[in-house]
């Protein structure tokens, strides 16, 4: 059995058997969605602030319409590690677009070309 056991969805955490996700979330059904996997060295996650700059500019090169904020997720990051007592591991951030309709209905992106 896997020793971490708690996660952090839609702005909490929850133990791992209870973590729901919307069956009609994008990021399940399409992919659409973003995410960085980062190093915990000595119980601190290397270069987070990086990840999560790159993290927050895809969200906007996508155009999610929610885009994170990152003072957020590295509140959210800490908690989780913390949570789990992760010193030596790695951390899997994923921001979906969220639950929408069917192929592109309702996604606002930049335009390309």
């Amino acid at each position: 059995m896997d020793r971490f056991e708690v996660c952090f969805v839609n702005d909490r955490l929850v133990s791992r058997a209870s973590a729901q996700i919307e069956p009609t979330d994008r990021g399940l059904t399409l992919g659409d969605a973003v995410f960085e996997t980062m190093r915990v060295r000595a119980g601190c996650v290397i270069n987070m602030y990086r990840h999560l700059e790159r993290l927050v500019a895809a969200s906007e090169f996508l155009g999610f319409l929610t885009v994170p904020d990152t003072r957020a997720l590295s509140a959210a990051i800490e908690e989780t590690r913390a949570a789990n007592d992760i010193i030596e591991g790695v951390l899997r951030l994923t921001v979906t677009r969220g639950p929408g309709g069917r192929g592109l209905q309702g996604v606002r992106g930049r335009r390309r070309g």
